[in-house]
Protein backbone atom coordinates (compact mmCIF):
# COMPACT_ATOMS: atom_id res chain seq x y z
CA UNK A 1 0.00 0.00 0.00
CA UNK A 2 0.96 3.63 -1.09
CA UNK A 3 5.19 1.78 -1.62
CA UNK A 4 5.10 1.16 2.20
CA UNK A 5 6.46 -1.86 3.49
CA UNK A 6 3.77 -1.96 6.65
CA UNK A 7 5.92 -4.99 7.62
CA UNK A 8 8.74 -2.97 8.62
CA UNK A 9 6.39 -0.53 10.62
CA UNK A 10 5.82 -1.67 14.15
CA UNK A 11 2.11 -0.97 14.92
CA UNK A 12 0.76 -0.95 11.55
CA UNK A 13 -1.02 -4.06 11.84
CA UNK A 14 -2.69 -2.65 14.49
CA UNK A 15 -4.04 0.16 12.84
CA UNK A 16 -8.07 0.43 11.85
CA UNK A 17 -8.09 0.61 8.23
CA UNK A 18 -9.18 4.42 7.96
CA UNK A 19 -6.13 5.01 9.94
CA UNK A 20 -4.23 3.26 7.16
CA UNK A 21 -5.01 5.34 4.59
CA UNK A 22 -4.87 7.97 6.35
CA UNK A 23 -0.71 7.33 7.51
CA UNK A 24 -0.47 6.74 3.22
CA UNK A 25 -1.61 9.29 2.14
CA UNK A 26 0.08 11.50 4.54
CA UNK A 27 3.27 9.70 4.69
CA UNK A 28 3.72 9.87 1.23
CA UNK A 29 3.10 13.80 1.44
CA UNK A 30 5.48 14.21 4.30
CA UNK A 31 8.12 11.91 2.38
CA UNK A 32 8.33 14.31 -0.73
CA UNK A 33 9.20 17.13 1.27
CA UNK A 34 12.04 15.66 3.12
CA UNK A 35 15.40 15.52 2.02
CA UNK A 36 17.01 13.06 3.96
CA UNK A 37 14.13 10.01 4.07
CA UNK A 38 16.17 7.70 5.45
CA UNK A 39 16.43 9.33 8.35
CA UNK A 40 12.80 10.08 8.35
CA UNK A 41 11.44 6.45 7.58
CA UNK A 42 8.80 5.07 9.74
CA UNK A 43 9.58 2.59 12.44
CA UNK A 44 6.26 2.45 14.95
CA UNK A 45 2.99 4.14 14.71
CA UNK A 46 0.10 4.37 17.17
CA UNK A 47 -3.37 5.25 16.26
CA UNK A 48 -4.78 8.40 18.57
CA UNK A 49 -8.41 9.68 18.17
CA UNK A 50 -7.64 12.63 15.76
CA UNK A 51 -4.23 11.20 15.02
CA UNK A 52 -1.95 9.00 14.38
CA UNK A 53 1.62 9.04 16.35
CA UNK A 54 4.47 8.12 14.27
CA UNK A 55 8.18 7.67 15.26
CA UNK A 56 10.87 7.61 12.80
CA UNK A 57 14.24 6.30 12.25
CA UNK A 58 16.06 9.30 13.74
CA UNK A 59 14.24 9.44 16.97
CA UNK A 60 11.63 12.10 16.08
CA UNK A 61 7.94 11.91 15.98
CA UNK A 62 5.35 13.42 14.73
CA UNK A 63 1.48 13.67 14.45
CA UNK A 64 -0.54 12.52 11.20
CA UNK A 65 -3.53 14.12 11.55
CA UNK A 66 -7.01 13.33 9.94
CA UNK A 67 -6.95 17.04 7.96
CA UNK A 68 -3.66 15.14 6.13
CA UNK A 69 -1.29 17.72 7.77
CA UNK A 70 1.61 16.95 10.43
CA UNK A 71 3.60 18.40 13.10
Amino acid sequence: MYGIKEYEIKGFKNLSNPAKRLFGYVYQKHQAGVEDKEDWTAIKVKERKNCIEVTFRNGKWLNYYTNGTWG
